[in-house]
């Protein structure tokens, strides 16, 4: 997987292409909910952060700057979930 396509991805995405969503979600999909599933030890509160995490993919796509591979986009955003749902439970 190179890194330089998902940034290529993402941009498309913010111009409205969701193949590129599709693409990103794909490729970056098993890997994040496993870390999440390790680190929450919980399948419910995963599948949830899971969700949440992409949510704010969606939501950001338009602010999106290729300054740091696109895995450092999202784990960003996986950490911040990971922090709030502790602070839940």
């Amino acid at each position: 997987m190179d890194e330089g396509d998902d940034a290529q991805l993402m941009q498309r995405y913010a111009r409205g292409d969701l193949r590129a969503f599709e693409q990103l979600y794909g490729r970056h999909r098993s890997a994040l909910y496993n870390y999440l599933n390790r680190h929450t030890r919980d399948r419910d509160a995963a599948s949830d952060l899971f969700q949440e995490v992409w949510a704010r993919v969606i939501a950001s796509r338009e602010r999106y700057e290729p300054r740091a591979k696109f895995r450092t986009f999202l784990s960003i955003w996986r950490s911040e979930e990971r922090r709030v749902g502790k602070e839940c439970r």
